[in-house]
């Protein structure tokens, strides 16, 4: 049974059911040309490849949106104007050009880049309104080559492959298509993908795995899309598994946390299952794109995977290694001889295929920018670095570190700036790793809607070289505004400025009555940005993300908050959303303040929902604007947007709360009278805002859903419980305030 995610259903309907553009009849101007039923589409070269497809798309949105029969024309036929459809080769892949004439449009490019043309001629027919272009020559091609994402219906702790149909429906790949995206990544293990006569142990369901990932990549080259997959190899085995009793030759170093031991890939075999796994891969499922390699930390690897150097140096790290091998090289050797193997595999399997290495975690072995792993790796291959994470920031006089994805940083790091100079230098490609649609700053909500910074990340792209982008990781990952806005930023010529953009956007979506207003809302939303307390314990224990679901608990229970990208081992992922009522909500606010203290902590989550409410009220004034047919577009937007100043409240509204009642004993008659009634005001305003959150949910359903856990941090059912919760702590609260004597004199 495949996960019952409510909304998931929404994602898998055709895109023009979902979006239909509703042109209106209306006149063309003077520098315009209107389509009607005279207008004939027409295939010069004929119906090769998936041109066919291309153009029944066009024909499918004028028939849905204008109620326009494009009838197709085999020559040019006086009397009645031509969209013509025409293969060549343009500069770059998947660009293209338009000539649009009174008499005619013809549409020039590679087939990607017809695909590409047909929507950008549907999207200047979705800001006119009408079925009606601008007479000119167009030209577009991409700045980034290669624009990763992943859907959101994927589930990265299963099994991928038997589900691929209901993760990427065609529906999906059309809208992915549609945004701009030519890759998805799916999780991969070469221990289930090839069988290798070295270690005959793996491979079982390979031959079936093979036949589902390339049955996939064929379908989704409909769409103009490749398959990448993500590795993190050579994968460690559990301590007691068999398969080191029949290898013991090459179990490499121990990790505890896992109880597992490395593949030591300092052995030959080891190399030759990355070798022949990649190439046997590769080769049996065409079409694919390439790989992603994380080399450092996340699961035990190699046997340097799990090894610091950030306290030690290394004769004195590597005397306490086990592995007689790895102990005598260098990191950045062994992720070097790791990366050249499974280069020659892919290549030997598919010679165009992409190897994109990625820096995640290599300052636990050298300092930024990690210049001896970038040096020891083949020069033909790309270095993907993390875009934010690595730089110090000062928020509200505070410095720290960002060692995260963010979007309330624009970016781009100095550690990334340092990367892509060293991988210049070796004339290695550099690719981004980036979070599109939302990070560990706020995970439960469809899209962080900071579309100034996320068009800032994307001007500074292009000049630090980057050629590529993995636009997500297992979260984060809904098409939304934020999608949309990454790719329009991908392409040249780029939007004139973030202003026009917003502005288009906003005409397109919300109508032009609404621009003023939503312009305004995204720089206040901007300026409350700078104000997050970004540190890793916040970003992974803090409360925001269960936000209206978080109770505030008065009486203590000792426990650590939960991190929101795990549901309770006790919930099963493949289940009905309404069953993951229950949370172990735990109140140690020392767990999450990282290097804020918890009156900074507040200070600065008080400061961003400030700036952020003035952006809501923007909105609001805005709401007038608003043509009715765009109305419920315009206010699940508004949901998302008030849905974080909420959830960022709670968070300060938690950590007060819970810093007051944890002073109460110490503190004199005077001082706890005035903390309990602090306390019991925001206790109201938490409940006043549970309740509020009810009526967000129904407008916007994604609410909720973080796509690492696959569920829901906070559901109805949830955010009905806290606010039962939080009524009782505010009784005892009043109880403890009626227990205090009133000092002489007081009123």
């Amino acid at each position: 049974m495949p996960p019952k995610i409510p909304f998931f259903s929404e994602f898998r309907r055709p895109l023009l059911e979902v979006d239909p553009p509703r042109l209106a009849k209306v006149r063309p101007g003077p520098r315009e040309v209107g389509l009607d039923s005279t207008w004939r589409l027409r295939f010069p070269g004929g119906r090769q490849g998936n041109l066919g497809r291309i153009g029944e798309e066009l024909t499918a949105f004028l028939k849905k949106g204008a109620r326009l029969r494009l009838g197709e024309a085999s020559g040019r036929l006086a009397g009645h104007p031509t969209v013509s459809l025409k293969l060549g080769k343009p500069e770059r892949p998947e660009g293209f050009t338009i000539a649009i004439r009174k008499d005619g449009i013809d549409l020039v490019g590679d087939e990607a880049g017809l695909r590409y043309g047909v929507y950008h001629l549907e999207d200047l027919m979705r800001s006119r309104g009408a079925a009606i272009l601008p007479l000119g020559r167009i030209e577009r091609a991409p700045r980034l080559a290669t624009r990763i994402l992943r859907s959101p219906m994927a589930f990265f702790y299963g099994d991928e492959f038997p589900r691929l149909g209901e993760a990427y429906p065609d529906a999906w790949l059309d809208k992915m298509a549609h945004q701009g995206f030519n890759g998805v990544w799916l999780r991969g293990r070469l221990s289930q993908l090839a069988r290798v006569d070295v270690f005959p142990e793996f491979g079982e369901g390979s031959a079936l795995r093979l036949e589902q990932l390339a049955a996939f990549a064929k379908r989704a080259s409909r769409y103009g899309i490749k398959p990448y997959l993500f590795f993190n190899e050579p994968h460690g085995l559990p301590a007691d598994d068999p398969f080191f009793r029949a290898h013991p030759g090459v179990r490499g170093e121990y990790h505890a946390p896992e109880n597992a031991y490395a593949l030591c890939s300092s052995t030959p075999e080891v190399q030759t299952l990355l070798r022949e796994g990649m190439e046997q891969v590769f080769s049996r499922a065409p079409g694919l794109g390439g790989v992603l390699l994380i080399t450092a930390s996340e699961l035990h690897s190699h046997c340097w995977s799990h090894v610091s150097l950030r306290a030690s140096p290394f004769e004195e790290v590597r005397g306490k290694m086990a592995c007689p091998r790895c102990r005598d090289r260098k990191p950045g050797e062994v992720v070097a001889e790791i990366v050249a193997s499974i280069r020659d595999g892919v290549r030997a399997g598919n010679p165009e295929a992409e190897v994109i290495v990625w820096n995640w975690s290599w300052s636990m072995w050298h300092a930024d920018p990690q210049t001896e792993v970038v040096r020891a790796l083949p020069k033909d291959v790309a270095v993907m670095g993390d875009f934010e994470r690595g730089s110090e920031r000062v928020t509200d006089g505070f410095k720290h570190l960002i060692d995260e994805y963010s979007l309330s940083f624009v970016g781009p790091a100095d550690r990334f700036t340092g990367t892509a100079r060293e991988a210049a230098a070796g004339g290695r490609r550099i690719f981004a790793k980036l979070q599109v649609g939302t990070t560990h700053e706020i995970g439960s909500i469809p899209h962080f809607p900071l579309y100034r910074n996320l068009a800032e990340k994307f001007r500074r792209l292009e000049a630090l070289g980057v050629t590529g982008a993995m636009e997500c990781w297992n979260f984060g990952n809904i098409l939304s505004p934020n999608t949309r806005l990454a790719q329009d930023f991908s392409w040249d010529p780029m939007p004139k400025s973030v202003n026009a953009w917003l502005t288009d956007f906003a005409t397109r979506h919300f109508g032009a009555g609404a621009v003023k207003g939503f312009l305004a809302a995204q720089r206040q939303f901007s300026r409350a940005a700078t104000h997050y307390p970004h540190s890793i314990p916040f970003l992974y224990w803090g409360p925001q993300h269960f936000g209206p679901a978080y109770p505030l608990l008065f009486e203590k229970v000792g426990k650590p908050t939960p991190v929101a990208w795990m549901l309770p081992k006790e919930v099963e992922y493949d289940t009905v959303h309404e069953l993951m009522k229950r949370t172990d909500f735990g109140d140690d606010i020392d767990g999450y303040r990282g290097p804020f203290s918890a009156e900074k902590l507040i200070s600065c989550l008080r400061h961003f929902v400030r700036d952020w409410r003035k952006g809501l009220a923007c909105l609001e004034a805005a709401r007038k604007g608003v043509s009715a047919q765009r109305r419920k577009t315009f206010e699940r937007e508004v949901a998302v947007c008030a849905a974080v100043a909420s959830q960022i409240e709670t968070a300060a509204n938690f950590t007060e709360f819970t810093l007051l009642r944890d002073i109460l004993a110490a503190a004199s008659p005077a001082r706890r009278r005035q903390s309990l009634e602090r306390m019991i005001a925001i206790s109201i305003a938490e409940i006043r805002g549970a309740r509020a959150f009810l009526g967000l949910i129904r407008i916007e359903p994604m609410l909720g859903f973080h796509g690492e856990a696959f569920g829901f941090d906070y559901t109805p059912a949830k955010i009905k419980r806290k606010i039962a919760v939080t009524l009782r702590s505010q009784a005892l609260a009043r109880a403890a305030l009626g227990k205090i004597p009133r000092e002489k004199g007081a009123t």
